[in-house]
């Protein structure tokens, strides 16, 4: 007997993956993680099988099961002890942007 919270919220899921793929947005793993947690909580206070429910933690080990039933190869792995600052990474090219155009660098 399967969890329906939980294949009702691998579904949900995949079709954000899809959107996200469709906007060219990039998918880490920690960030699937946790929207698969957030749509299971929100599909478990809807359901009234609660007995059915069984506790979901988005492992490591569901996520790559997730994403070997739904074929997602283009999904980032990251650690969570990752040593790149993501947040610092995502803004660089703006910074550099502005640096460069401040102060008048030039190809030369």
């Amino acid at each position: 007997m399967h969890d329906k919270v939980l294949v009702k919220m691998e579904k949900a899921l995949n079709l954000w993956v899809e959107d996200m793929k469709r906007k060219h947005v990039p998918i880490y793993s920690k960030v699937l993680r946790q929207k698969a947690l957030s749509l299971y909580e929100d599909f478990k206070k809807e359901s009234t099988e609660k007995k059915d429910t069984k506790p979901f933690t988005a492992s490591k080990g569901w996520m790559r099961r997730f994403r070997n039933r739904n074929n997602l190869k283009n999904i980032k792995v990251t650690g969570e002890a990752a040593s790149a600052n993501e947040e610092a990474g995502a803004t660089f090219l703006d910074e550099l942007k502005k640096l460069i155009e401040e102060e008048g660098y030039c190809p030369k």
